[in-house]
């Protein structure tokens, strides 16, 4: 098992009617961003769970997960940029399979 990776699958509709499954992987530089990785993108989930089945509007604010996501991911590149030379990146992001 590789701990500093985690992985998604998400539906992806190109088309009107047409939904496919695409696989993401990520690799990170330890396990303790996957952690962190992990538990935000649950709470994300779960909040927007919670508030379509309430029929209430997501509005992104400073105390939603997904901003928080989004902020997480921001300090791991640019940590990642000051620990690589050239300021190569390692935390990628690519769609390894079309289910």
């Amino acid at each position: 098992m590789h701990v500093d990776h985690f992985g998604f699958i998400c539906r992806e509709s190109p088309e009107p009617g047409l939904s496919q499954y695409i696989c993401y992987v990520f690799q990170c530089a330890n396990e303790s961003l996957v952690d962190e990785v992990m538990l935000t993108l649950k709470q994300a989930f779960s909040t927007a769970a919670a508030l379509q089945s309430a029929k209430t509007q997501i509005k992104l604010c400073e105390t939603c997960p997904m901003h928080s996501l989004h902020k997480l991911c921001e300090r791991i590149e640019e940590d990642e940029a000051h620990q690589r030379p050239g300021g190569e990146r390692t935390c990628d992001s690519a769609p390894e399979a079309a289910l």
